[in-house]
Parts: C-alpha cells; structure tokens; sequence
C-alpha cells in the first residue's frame, strides 16, 4: 500500500501466519513539462509549497498571447491588462 507520506508498505502473512510489514523508501521522481505542473498541484493539495505557476500567472500568459495576436490584426498597440480582464479578472 501507498501511505500518505509516500512510502511503499508491503504486508506479508509469514509461514506461521504472523502479518509482517517492509517499508520501501520512496524513489523521487523528477517531473518535466505538464506531468511537472500536475505533481505540484498535487502536491500543494498535500500541504505541499505551492505551485511554481497561479492560474493569475497563466491567465496572464494567455493574455500577453492574445494582446499579441490582436495587436498582429489590428496593426495597433493592446492592452494586456484589458485582455486579462476579459479572460478573467487577472
């Protein structure tokens, strides 16, 4: 079984019946890209740091995106800020 704190139990019935319990430390994974992203959260829901990223953060990522494609069409200066609004109020 997995406990909360991430270590492997293992419990075995020995010949005379007895419940005998082994303990596998845990092996730290490093996390890259999207499955890093959902090992924090996960983590963070765990009483763990917060995540490196906000959903105020991606929000204004996306924002900064769409000012530039807007700005790409229209030929004109965008507000980042004003997009961020619409997306959301970040």
């Amino acid at each position: 079984m997995l406990d909360r704190d991430h270590t492997v139990r293992i419990e075995e019935r020995s010949a005379a019946g007895t419940l005998q319990t082994r303990e596998v430390p845990p092996v730290e994974v490093i996390w890259e890209g999207h499955q890093a992203v959902a090992a924090q959260f996960l983590d963070w829901l765990d009483g763990g740091p917060p995540p490196a990223t906000t959903l105020t953060d991606n929000l204004q990522s996306t924002a900064m995106l769409f000012a530039a494609i807007r700005a790409s069409e229209t030929g004109t200066t965008v507000n980042v800020q004003e997009i961020a609004q619409e997306l959301g109020g970040a």
